[in-house]
């Protein structure tokens, strides 16, 4: 019986961590709406996974300022606003510039290497189209990009904060990009200045760390500002 106990305390958190990757794409993709209600239930069920490893998952991503769990209502994925981009750039243009700061003085020549071969798939993928699986392998290439400078830093708990903000970026380019086609007030991978992702590179190849802070901070701030301009459009409140 020992044993078993166990063998089930250490499957526990295997469970609960592939529960909270899968809730956290479908609530990041925009598969869960804002303010829709998540059923503890149903997520076992689609799961495969007992209701504990499924609650455990959501008070992570609750944590993580994901979801809401209200007392008589339930979970319900966090509402999307004006006022929570704002927020959010408050502490990602702080964060992110300094995580490329530090990424030019700590990354190797190889991965930063990495890095510049990531951005000339950038900038190919930005002539192919506006088509939504284009925009999609773009989004998952600036992810990229964004996660190698986090593990340049050499700052875990950094890292892990950007993480986590970076999450909610992401969330707020599916409501914005995703819901508003392109052409229609949206927005267009062939509009969009790539050349900022190669000056970087060149700042990170030469040790620039106020260079490589400047851009990044320049990059948050623009695209920031892009989907309030597109928020706005739409009559977010």
């Amino acid at each position: 019986m020992l044993a078993k106990n166990s063998a089930q305390e250490r499957e526990e958190p295997s469970l609960s961590g592939r529960a909270y990757q899968e809730i956290w794409q479908r609530i990041v993709h925009l598969d869960y709406k804002p303010l829709e209600v998540l059923n503890e239930k149903q997520l076992s069920i689609e799961l495969g996974v007992g209701l504990s490893p499924v609650r455990q998952a959501l008070r992570r991503l609750e944590y993580d300022g994901l979801v809401m769990i209200l007392p008589r209502r339930g979970t319900l994925a966090t509402e999307i606003s004006l006022n929570a981009i704002q927020w959010e750039l408050e502490i990602r243009v702080e964060l992110e510039g300094l995580a490329a700061r530090l990424a030019a003085a700590r990354g190797t020549p190889e991965e930063q290497q990495q890095v510049s071969q990531l951005v000339d798939l950038m900038e190919e993928v930005s002539s192919q189209g506006d088509e939504l699986p284009t925009h999609m392998r773009f989004t998952e290439f600036d992810n990229q990009l964004h996660r190698m400078i986090y593990q340049q830093t050499r700052n875990p708990s950094l890292a892990l904060d950007l993480e986590r903000h970076f999450a909610h970026a992401l969330r707020i380019w599916f409501y914005c990009h995703r819901l508003q086609p392109s052409g229609h007030g949206g927005f267009s991978l062939a509009e969009y200045d790539t050349r900022r992702y190669r000056e970087l590179v060149h700042a990170l190849e030469d040790r620039d760390g106020e260079r490589a802070e400047e851009l990044m901070r320049r990059h948050v701030q623009q695209d920031t500002e892009d989907a309030l301009a597109m928020m706005r459009r739409l009559g977010s409140p």
